[in-house]
């Protein structure tokens, strides 16, 4: 017990347990590190506590990395966690769908063209896509869906592809027997390209 006691002096002296002093006078409750007085009175008894005042912890920040790293660990026995394919981008969507054409897999292009279509309607590959998917349809005899892919790139003004979209709808409504309807297209590739390659070829399917 880490009691200092000095008789000539009349003190006490508590050292790191806190005591209960008992006297004639009394009980007297002496802290950690407290000096008191006897001021005369005689000691009948002098006994340690059981319980110590216990500091915390000081936390060390070396052990956050710790604790991070094992939330991360799998434990035994848990399933880890699902981790879904990446979400496609219109570029790869696209990318695919070429890959597809080129291997002959046309349902699964016209799927992936309408995928494409469905997830990113502003894409400008979205836009080229009507063109593409307008050819994969007509080879696959789909020639009404064709004309219709082929039909909404022209109505969202001029582009890059407008000679091949004005020939796949002229070829589309050929195929579905709408003459009239064909030879105004016809006329309308005429007006918006004169020089096209697709002009010569346009007019003899017409004259068949």
């Amino acid at each position: 017990m880490d009691v200092t006691l000095d008789a000539s002096a009349g003190e006490i002296t508590v050292g790191a347990w806190a005591v209960t002093l008992v006297h004639d006078g009394g009980r007297t409750e002496l802290q950690p590190g407290a000096r008191a007085g006897l001021a005369g009175a005689p000691v009948t008894e002098l006994a340690a506590r059981t319980t110590a005042i216990s500091q915390p912890p000081t936390p060390s920040t070396s052990e956050s990395p710790r604790v991070a790293a094992d939330s991360l660990r799998t434990r035994p026995g848990a399933k880890p966690p699902r981790v879904g394919p990446p979400a496609a981008s219109p570029g790869a969507l696209l990318a695919t769908a070429r890959d597809q054409v080129g291997r002959g897999k046309l349902t699964a292009a016209e799927a992936t063209y309408r995928e494409l279509l469905g997830r990113f309607p502003d894409a400008s590959e979205s836009r080229a896509a009507l063109v593409s998917l307008g050819r994969v349809q007509s080879e696959r005899g789909r020639h009404a869906a064709a004309l219709t892919s082929f039909t909404r790139y022209l109505d969202g003004g001029a582009g890059p592809l407008g000679e091949e979209a004005h020939w796949g709808r002229i070829e589309a409504l050929h195929a579905l027997g709408r003459a009239d309807e064909r030879d105004r297209a016809i006329e309308a590739l005429a007006a918006a390209h004169p020089r096209s390659v697709y002009l010569a070829k346009a007019r003899a399917l017409a004259a068949r």
